[in-house]
């Protein structure tokens, strides 16, 4: 009878223990809970008004009719009546230093803010016109820190396009080179990536990136330069990647390496002071001190 009472008082303390400790795991969940629903009540600054019409990008004309933005809390303004077009196919790169305006370029045209004055087209639409589903429906981007849940390849695949087929699946991967590391795994597409895709690597990851891209066929794709961080030879598959992706399609290509921007039609160059220098490559060299200066600089410290 002592061993029984022994043996249950020991198989009994575990649980009186963690019963002792639910107060104060019960208090830490309701601070993380609170914390949640702050975020989820968070009403969104642009919403859709009653009268949204449905995008359809036809040509991928993209027109910046004399924007003029600034953040909230500053006074300074990023683009100061910007007025610029971009022709449908054209591959345009966005460069400059950070800070410039690169990213609240695209942002804009997505819609994750609006500017205070001036107007932004997509195939003479004004964006503000139309609802924000199918503005984003009609763009693709491929980040340069990739969106990868826990999950399996399809189903990562599937965020792009949740109707698509495992064939459909297959030719994306094939044509963004990554179904060649893919096809040696033991479940293909069914092999479980991890949290932020842990058990590939960087070059891969771009890689299945560029295959969401392909799955999703918009007319407009942003680039934020994916290969910034590579191996030559990863670097030389998702250069080949990318430029089978933009093919038929009009292409902002957001450069930090001056390098990256030799396939561009066109140089956009942030000047950071709310203007945009417009031109080839060659022709910003030639004209623009600014630009070349920063070419320069940077060619030295490569």
């Amino acid at each position: 009878a002592f061993v029984s009472f022994l043996v249950y008082i020991r198989f009994l303390t575990n649980p009186v223990r963690n019963l002792a400790r639910m107060p104060i795991q019960m208090h830490n969940n309701r601070i993380a809970a609170d914390r949640v629903m702050e975020v989820l009540n968070i009403q969104p600054d642009i919403i859709d008004s009653d009268d949204q019409q449905e995008l359809k990008v036809t040509e991928g004309k993209i027109a910046f009719n004399h924007v003029t933005f600034s953040y909230p809390a500053s006074d300074i303004p990023v683009f100061d009546s910007l007025s610029i077009q971009i022709n449908p196919g054209e591959t345009v790169a966005l460069v400059g230093a950070s800070g410039s305006g690169k990213s609240p370029f695209a942002g804009l045209l997505l819609r994750f803010f609006s500017p205070q004055q001036g107007a932004i087209q997509i195939d003479d639409v004004n964006i503000n016109d139309v609802s924000l589903t199918s503005l984003r429906s009609q763009i693709s981007i491929v980040w340069q820190e990739p969106l990868i849940v826990n999950g399996t390849i399809a189903e990562n695949l599937s965020l792009a396009r949740p109707d698509a087929s495992e064939e459909q699946m297959i030719n994306a991967c094939k044509a963004a080179h990554a179904w060649e590391f893919i096809e040696n795994q033991e479940q293909q597409l069914d092999t479980l990536l991890g949290t932020h895709g842990t058990t590939l690597s960087a070059g891969q990851q771009q890689r299945l990136s560029i295959a969401q891209a392909f799955l999703r066929d918009t007319p407009i794709l942003i680039l934020d330069e994916a290969s910034s961080a590579l191996d030559s030879y990863s670097e030389q598959k998702l250069v080949e990647a990318i430029n089978t992706l933009r093919e038929n399609r009009t292409t902002l290509i957001i450069a930090h390496r001056f390098s990256s921007i030799r396939n561009a039609n066109r140089v956009l160059y942030f000047t950071g002071d709310g203007k945009i220098l417009s031109g080839t490559h060659e022709q910003l060299l030639g004209s623009q001190a600014a630009y070349k200066q920063a070419v320069d600089w940077q060619l030295a410290q490569q």
